[in-house]
């Protein structure tokens, strides 16, 4: 059992992790991982640079490199090195400006760095320094805390109503063309023969038909000018029936003038 321990102790002295030359760095400060934990980086301005480096003795490289920042709220941000095979092992580095940090980290005034490397064999988990931001860096924090579960401010919210009219412009087109129909096909039933106002007979059924005809150009028209569809389509059903009853009128009687020309 001794034999077993001992054993044990050695292969872990060979697959050990040690972290040398360990120094946070910038342009005014420089700390080194064997200081107190508790010394801190100052960030007076939000172009301060911070520089972590670090070499880690070890013939295999360990599976994860991450140093991580923590809030005074536990809230945490891991960050991944560059690593680069070293003559004892491996050499890391890490450069971070204010402005990179997360907006809920520049609203704290103190951020625990800690770094983590880590393989099958071994691990180093320790905390090597803090960054302390300047109160008048902090409340130059654009960070706004998100809502908790509450009660919203109520959402009202108007739809438009849809337009009563039509666009101007659309309506006199409209109108104007439907005229322009209307006068068309007058001259094309004149041209053809079909209405032939001398074999006319002006009846009062006639006329009446005539007058129907005029009368759905009307009722095109005030559509057009912002009449209702539902008032249009009023208006045309009163005109139906007696357009029906006067149309077969005068088709009877066209149809008894072709007859007797024949």
């Amino acid at each position: 059992m001794k034999y077993q321990l001992l054993l044990l102790s050695l292969i872990s002295l060979v697959h050990s992790l040690h972290i040398s030359n360990g120094v946070l760095r910038t342009k005014s400060q420089e700390l080194e991982f064997s200081s107190s934990p508790r010394s801190s980086i100052d960030f007076s301005s939000s172009s301060n640079d911070l520089t972590i480096q670090f070499d880690i003795e070890s013939s295999n490289r360990p599976d994860q490199i991450f140093i991580k920042f923590i809030n005074e709220n536990g809230v945490e941000s891991s960050y991944k090195p560059t690593s680069k095979k070293s003559q004892n092992g491996y050499s890391s580095k890490l450069s971070i400006n204010y402005n990179n940090l997360p907006k809920l980290f520049q609203s704290s005034s103190e951020l625990v760095i800690k770094l983590i490397v880590a393989s099958h064999e071994d691990k180093f988990f320790e905390q090597i320094g803090l960054i302390q931001l300047s109160p008048e860096l902090v409340a130059k924090s654009t960070y706004k805390t998100g809502e908790k579960f509450q009660a919203k401010q109520e959402i009202i919210h108007i739809f438009q109503q849809p337009p009563k009219q039509v666009n101007s412009l659309i309506a006199i087109v409209f109108s104007t063309l439907s005229v322009i129909t209307l006068f068309v096909l007058f001259v094309v039933w004149g041209v053809s023969g079909a209405l032939n106002l001398k074999n006319f007979v002006f009846d009062i059924n006639h006329i009446i038909f005539l007058g129907l005809i005029a009368g759905y150009e009307v009722v095109f028209f005030q559509y057009y000018l912002g009449s209702s569809i539902f008032s249009t389509i009023g208006k045309v059903f009163v005109l139906l029936g007696p357009s029906l009853w006067f149309g077969s009128k005068l088709l009877n009687y066209l149809g008894k003038l072709r007859l007797a020309s024949e």
